[in-house]
């Protein structure tokens, strides 16, 4: 056995890899990238019905991002550098003088507009899933939890805010 461990130990060299990428899944994890935490898109997504949300169910956006932001420190305090992908996006517009034409109160404005909009538009589907859902967790003794409404967007300012 000691010759073997031997052997690996003489194989080991230090892996080269491009900036990005895992090409080595036992290297030492140098960089992250992440979307980024959950903003006005989630809050938006919260008012969909399933079919049309990419969510299974609704959630606290504001704990979500409390979580992912733990998260990412956790792994910035193991030493691997996080990027963040919607921060880059965003620096990018700004420097390129990309203007959206819309001051931040127009723009919270028309986000707002936008939820009552698709919660209007999808209220029927919704209460179709809704009272199915229901239906069948109540059948089984589970506990149904209600989905979000529009109440959603009364978060809406902070997350933009942040």
């Amino acid at each position: 056995m000691k010759e073997f461990n031997q052997a690996i130990k003489s194989e080991v060299k230090e892996a080269v890899t491009p900036e990005l990428g895992v090409f080595e899944e036992s290297s030492e994890l140098k960089k992250v990238m992440m979307w980024g935490l959950p903003g006005a898109e989630t809050v938006l997504g919260q008012l969909l019905p399933k079919s049309k949300s990419c969510f299974e169910k609704s959630f606290d956006v504001l704990k979500a991002r409390t979580e992912l932001q733990a998260a990412r420190e956790l792994i910035e305090s193991h030493g691997a550098e996080v990027f963040i992908v919607k921060d880059e996006w965003a620096k990018m517009i700004n420097d390129r003088g990309i203007d959206s034409g819309q001051t931040m109160f127009e723009l919270k404005q028309e986000l707002r507009e936008r939820g009552v909009y698709l919660f209007d538009k999808y209220k029927i589907d919704r209460e179709k899933e809704i009272s199915t859902e229901k239906h069948n967790v109540l059948k089984e003794g589970g506990v149904f939890e209600e989905p979000a409404g529009l109440e959603v967007l009364d978060i809406l300012n902070q997350v933009l805010d942040a």
